[in-house]
């Protein structure tokens, strides 16, 4: 995972965006899995570390429509409830 975080890492280095300076599908696409790196307790540290792919985390969870289409976090810990007890 870390190789491949470093790859995406220098790719933000030189560009705001993973594709460019403008926002494109590849970053609304990537959003939702580095939104589950970020809250598992097991990869959480995984992303600190790479600071230009932290900051373009950052700014995208910033964004009005990802605020508005993240699932709020009581109904991430019932559905984590729900599989556990399966």
């Amino acid at each position: 995972a870390r190789k491949h975080l470093g790859v995406l890492d220098g790719i933000l280095a030189e560009h705001r965006y993973m594709t460019s300076d403008w926002l494109s599908l590849a970053d609304l696409i990537f959003l939702p899995s580095l939104f589950y790196v970020a809250i598992t307790p097991r990869t959480k540290d995984l992303l600190p570390p790479f600071k230009h792919l932290y900051r373009w985390y950052q700014d995208m969870s910033g964004r009005p429509s990802v605020q508005a289409t993240t699932p709020p976090m009581h109904e991430l810990d019932a559905a984590k409830g729900a599989l556990s007890a399966e």
